[in-house]
């Protein structure tokens, strides 16, 4: 039984991150065939449509350590949070970094556009980019 199984419906969403969960597991054979695993995954849609429930059974199914940030904390402690997070993934790779609500890490203005949060998790992912 899949992790996949306890969500209902999103079939076409559910077979691609299938798909990764099995490049995860058998990275050789896909690399046989020049296949990449992709660095990211972006889950989209509107509040409530079980984004973050996707991501959870996405994190069970691969198997590898994960890391959520989630906007809980002041904003230089959060930033701090934020750059911990992905040293630490970098440190125990393979990893992943599931940046939950990422919309609500800063205003949406146009204003704050450059935020802190958002250059933080810029940061982390360039300096994880090479690593798994």
């Amino acid at each position: 039984m899949s992790n996949f199984d306890s969500i209902i419906g999103y079939e076409t969403i559910k077979a691609e991150l299938r798909q990764i969960c099995d490049m995860i597991h058998n990275r050789e054979v896909y690399e046989k065939l020049g296949a990449k695993l992709p660095h990211g995954v972006l889950l989209y849609g509107a509040p409530g449509l079980g984004k973050t429930s996707m991501a959870k059974c996405f994190i069970l199914e691969s198997g590898i350590n994960a890391y959520t940030v989630r906007r809980n904390k002041a904003d230089d402690d959060f930033v701090s949070e934020i750059t911990g997070i992905f040293e630490k993934a970098k440190k125990n790779a393979p990893s992943i970094v599931f940046l939950d609500d990422m919309d609500k890490f800063a205003n949406e203005d146009e204003c704050h556009q450059d935020a802190q949060e958002y250059v933080a998790v810029q940061a982390g992912i360039d300096d994880v980019k090479n690593s798994d």
